[in-house]
């Protein structure tokens, strides 16, 4: 596993540099490269039946690169946001490497802690003095959430009792 590693990390960093530095060139450089659905599983080949080499793990990251929309160029301003920047792209590395969750204090202390503050840290910037909550993975859960906390407050039978 360390074998492979250590070619990873060798190999897809100038691949993400490149990505980078043709952001950066918005003149020269497209926002995508836009194909049909055909052309990239052709691009990608077949799902293969056993495991690939590193070299065929980097190819399909190059591909995925050049078919994938580049959030960074400063010309894409899609519906909900837009780039990124590298100290977001290094905390997605780290807490990919660390694969933890926050359910729990015991799996995840660090991030359990770093939720807390982050929820007094907003909640104070808006003024309150006591403050609980969570944080939520995207739009879509924080208004789930929020549906089921205003529904637990307006009809609290329901959790027990149902409708």
């Amino acid at each position: 596993m360390i074998k492979d590693f250590d070619k990873l990390i060798v190999q897809v960093p100038p691949l993400v540099k490149k990505y980078y530095e043709d952001c950066g060139k918005p003149r020269t450089t497209k926002i995508s490269n836009f194909a049909m659905p055909k052309e990239i599983l052709e691009a990608l080949g077949p799902i293969p039946e056993e495991g690939q080499s590193i070299e065929d793990c980097v190819e399909t990251i190059k591909t995925t690169f050049h078919y994938s929309m580049r959030t960074m160029h400063p010309y894409f301003n899609d519906k909900l946001y837009n780039g990124s920047n590298p100290i977001g792209h290094m905390a997605e590395y780290v807490t990919g490497v660390l694969n933890t969750a926050s359910h729990v204090y015991h799996v995840s202390p660090v991030f359990s802690v770093m939720e807390e503050e982050v929820v007094k840290f907003f909640g104070a910037a808006y003024g309150f003095k006591n403050v609980d909550g969570v944080t939520a993975p995207g739009g879509t859960m924080a208004i789930a959430m929020s549906l089921l906390a205003a529904r637990h407050e307006k009809f609290p039978h329901v959790r027990m009792k149902g409708w």
